[in-house]
């Protein structure tokens, strides 16, 4: 699984990649890759990444603490859960969209069966007369991008749920206004 440091804790000005790997084999040729191919990266943001990444990583350790260290992940599993709550209390007051069945699945880094809460979130619309979602939530201030953009109907869009709190929050204003 590969990820940038901006996807992970928003550090985009690092701009280095990193990896989850299981299997210590593959783990030990990707580092001997790595040493070859980080020419060019900048030692500021190699030693940034390694300084932000064990940060992540320590908050997971078992050790001394009370329990209240507030981690990465399990941070962003909330905020993305209470964004994704009022996304569907927003579509249940409208009567008018309807979002897909809440998924769930192992976890192998929590150990727990979850929900997803994927970064995009697809929405229908049921509303007679509208055949494009896209422009219809347009001409309530939303902007999202039809479902004919991946391969779906235009009665379908995919709203972003990671853009920044004030953008969400008028996102689920508007949202709910819509009759």
């Amino acid at each position: 699984m590969l990820f940038t440091m901006s996807k992970l804790s928003g550090h985009g000005g690092t701009r280095l990649g990193w990896a989850l790997v299981k299997d210590s084999d593959v783990a030990k040729k990707m580092v001997y890759f790595v040493y070859g191919s980080t020419i060019g990266v900048s030692k500021d943001s190699q030693l940034r990444a390694a300084k932000i990444l064990g940060v992540v990583s320590d908050a997971y350790e078992p050790g001394p603490g009370d329990g209240t260290q507030l981690r990465l992940f399990d941070f962003a599993r909330r905020r993305t859960g209470e964004r994704w709550r009022a996304l569907h209390a927003a579509v249940a007051a409208t009567g008018t969209f309807s979002l897909p069945d809440e998924i769930t699945g192992y976890c192998n880094f929590t150990k727990q069966t979850v929900a997803a809460y994927p970064a995009f979130a697809w929405l229908r619309c049921y509303k007679d007369g509208v055949e494009d979602c896209a422009e219809f939530l347009r001409g309530h201030g939303i902007v999202a991008r039809g479902g004919e953009q991946f391969g779906g109907d235009a009665r379908c869009v995919r709203v972003n749920m990671m853009d920044r709190d004030a953008v969400f929050n008028v996102l689920i204003q508007r949202l709910s206004s819509i009759t």
